[in-house]
């Protein structure tokens, strides 16, 4: 008797602990109200000081805007706790090895495992490694092929491609301007002002256009001996990939030695800074991709988010860089939530699947068939152009466009 007493003692004692544990096991979620709150660092690998300090300061300050807009809504909710924002910028300077030096002190001494930059394609692969072995998650801000890819699982490109943003730039373009015949290419010498060079040769042949060099060092002032050889060949049309400074030094030299025709740039630009250097006038009609402030495809929305980032910081240099980062951070935080932890390979599965409504519309990451990876930015992209000291857009190109180049 005693037996079987000690027998349903026991299954008695057995049942009775496994309740208490799929009671455990099936304990809900913590409240946010009970989640610690903790700080996320997101580190910028950015120009701080140099000409294209200006292009940092703005994803400064767009980081900024979106962190506030983050911490008034509550901070990023995951399954750990509640996360505040911490923006850790580290100066890239203009050169690979500044940029090596800021990305090693945001991982390795300040373990930040998110970064928005580089800048610069000479820094992708100086960075590269860092970022790999490090698992941490990079949002680059080059045009350069080699920012993404397959053996590089970590890297987001979110900004389009120079490989087929260059062509259909080129084609809209020759749209605007069937006289076009000629084109001037004044690149810098570097890797970001070699990166362009096949694609912009390309897209001019497929346009009819004949296109012909000069290369300028970095910190230049003086352009007239470069536009006097440039100019002698007749270019109806003088573009490549400049920083604000340079685009507006050009400009102004190139309308005081005569020149008539086209400008056309592959870089974002600051319309009142274009203005500023080369004079209202000369910049009149200057083409280059930007968030339009009123023509076709204008984005609904935005006029209320730049005039708060000019309120704030009473510049407009660099300021599409700035909205850009804005919404990039945006898509991080999202992704974040999305995983639910700051595990970067649950984070960098939700960057890859998220599906994002921005500033500029509908974003997204694809691009399996041209990069091996969808870590490519998909969004609307505008060609604009400087009329009446104003950013008019001219072309839209949508992401579904994109997504048919570069594969979801």
């Amino acid at each position: 008797m005693k037996k079987y007493v000690i027998v349903a003692v026991v299954g008695i004692l057995a049942i009775a602990a496994l309740v208490v544990c799929s009671s455990a096991l099936a304990a809900p979620p913590a409240k946010p109200e009970e989640l610690p709150v903790k700080e996320v660092a997101f580190g910028g690998v950015i120009p701080l000081t140099g000409p294209a300090a200006p292009w940092g300061l703005a994803l400064t300050n767009g980081s900024q805007l979106k962190i506030q807009e983050i911490a008034a809504r509550g901070g990023i909710k995951t399954k750990e706790a509640i996360y505040n924002v911490k923006w850790l910028g580290e100066d890239s300077g203009f050169s690979a090895e500044s940029g090596r030096l800021a990305t090693e002190s945001l991982v390795y001494q300040k373990k930040a495992k998110f970064i928005f930059g580089p800048l610069f394609a000479a820094m992708m692969p100086v960075m590269v490694p860092v970022v790999t072995n490090g698992k941490v998650i990079s949002l680059a801000y080059t045009m350069s092929v080699a920012r993404i890819g397959a053996d590089r699982p970590y890297c987001f490109g979110v900004l389009s491609d120079y490989k087929y943003m260059i062509p259909l730039h080129v084609k809209a373009l020759k749209n605007k301007y069937p006289q076009i015949k000629t084109f001037g290419h004044l690149q810098a010498n570097d890797e970001s002002g070699h990166a362009n060079t096949p694609y912009i040769t390309n897209a001019c042949k497929a346009n009819e256009i004949e296109i012909f060099s000069e290369v300028f060092e970095r910190n230049q002032q003086d352009y007239y001996p470069l536009l006097t050889r440039l100019l002698a060949r007749k270019p109806d049309c003088i573009g490549a990939v400049w920083t604000d400074g340079e685009a507006g030094m050009i400009i102004k030299q190139a309308r005081q030695m005569g020149y008539k025709g086209v400008f056309y740039d592959i870089n974002p630009h600051d319309v009142a800074t274009i203005m500023k250097l080369a004079g209202a006038e000369s910049a009149e009609g200057f083409m280059f991709p930007a968030l339009p402030t009123e023509g076709p495809g204008s984005p609904p929305g935005l006029a209320e988010i730049r005039q708060k980032y000019i309120d704030k910081f009473t510049s407009t240099a660099g300021i599409d860089l700035g909205l850009q980062i804005y919404d990039h951070l945006g898509m991080l935080a999202a992704a974040i939530e999305k995983a639910g932890t700051l595990d970067t390979d649950q984070v960098k599965a939700g960057l890859e699947t998220l599906r994002y409504k921005g500033l500029r519309g509908d974003m997204r990451f694809g691009g399996s068939k041209l990069y091996g990876i969808s870590h490519q930015i998909a969004q609307p992209e505008f060609l604009c152009q400087i009329k009446n000291g104003k950013l008019v857009g001219l072309a839209v190109v949508t992401p579904e466009d994109i997504l048919k180049i570069i594969g979801e």
